[in-house]
């Protein structure tokens, strides 16, 4: 980011294809529009003189500044899906970047001519983008892309209590129970399950045997009251080879309900050797179907 007056400018780098000296004219009078609202904006035919090295400077370009803006047209997609010329050398550079850092919002599509379709490139077919096509483009949609380079974008209104006409038909009622063993498989991935290493002869204050012990912190992320609940842990070798499990005493509850948190009873970790890791396989039982359910399927799951 660069500074100025105390203001932070956004930093931009352009990337189009070199089709007409019509669109080459327009993209140069829309990032002279954007520096003048504030955005940095990186462009070659401001940036690069005779005897530069061009890949280099698009290489530092798209790396180096906060967004790239990809102005699509149906040329720039034939180049960039074919990877020709500077467009297909950027458009690897910039697929690169997205696999490195993940940070797919650095790069904002803006449609300058033609359909969706026909102007994106293949790897951006999927993104939000930005409708700038005709003479004058859109207002408001310039507006939109100007908020995002800087940051500004609308809040969500506050979230309200639920009405009062709504609520009391809640009023004493649980959360539904599933009916259809589509719905109790689902369910059981519901979990959030932390592990907490810590050793068990400083809690109890005498000296054991096997001091590496883990403790489960199971979230139930599900929308269902769930009465019972077992977890069974799989020791697993360096190799991730299964040697051995422990199925934990069953918790009893009367109501887990969602969003609850509760900790399991102490597991030991390394009761066997070269054990490293362990696999945690939860199971809920909401009635005697369910736990039919379960043991018909238990060799597939």
């Amino acid at each position: 980011m660069k500074t100025n007056n105390s203001q932070i400018h956004p930093t931009a780098f352009v990337s189009y294809a070199w089709e007409s000296k019509e669109h080459k004219q327009w993209v140069k009078e829309i990032s002279a529009r954007l520096r003048s609202d504030g955005v940095d904006i990186l462009l070659d035919q401001w940036s690069t003189v005779p005897g530069d090295q061009l890949p280099r400077f698009m290489e530092a370009a798209v790396r180096d500044n906060d967004f790239v803006l990809i102005i699509c047209t149906p040329v720039y997609k034939e180049k960039s899906d074919n990877r020709k010329g500077g467009v297909g050398y950027e458009g690897d550079i910039m697929t690169s970047q997205v696999y490195i850092t993940g940070n797919d919002k650095k790069f904002i599509p803006i449609l300058r001519d033609g359909d969706w379709s026909e102007a994106a490139p293949t790897w951006i077919q999927g993104k939000f983008y930005i409708d700038l096509c005709n003479n004058p483009y859109d207002e408001e949609n310039y507006r939109i892309l100007l908020e995002t380079l800087h940051g500004i974008r609308p809040e969500p209104p506050n979230l309200g209590e639920i009405p009062d006409s709504f609520a009391n038909q809640f009023l004493g009622k649980e959360p539904l129970e599933p009916l259809s063993i589509e719905e109790v498989l689902t369910i059981r991935k519901n979990f959030k399950v932390d592990v907490l290493s810590f050793d068990v002869s400083q809690e109890i204050g005498i000296e054991f045997p096997y001091s590496d012990y883990i403790r489960l912190r199971i979230t139930n992320n599900s929308q269902y009251v769930l009465p019972n609940l077992t977890v069974q842990t799989t020791r697993l070798n360096r190799n991730g080879k299964r040697v051995g499990s422990s199925r934990a005493p069953s918790i009893h509850t009367i109501n887990i309900k969602p969003g609850e948190t509760f900790e399991t009873d102490y597991y030991p970790k390394g009761h066997l050797p070269y054990v490293e890791d362990l696999k945690v396989e939860i199971e809920h039982v909401i009635n005697e179907e369910s736990m039919k359910f379960f043991k018909e399927l238990e060799p597939f799951l």
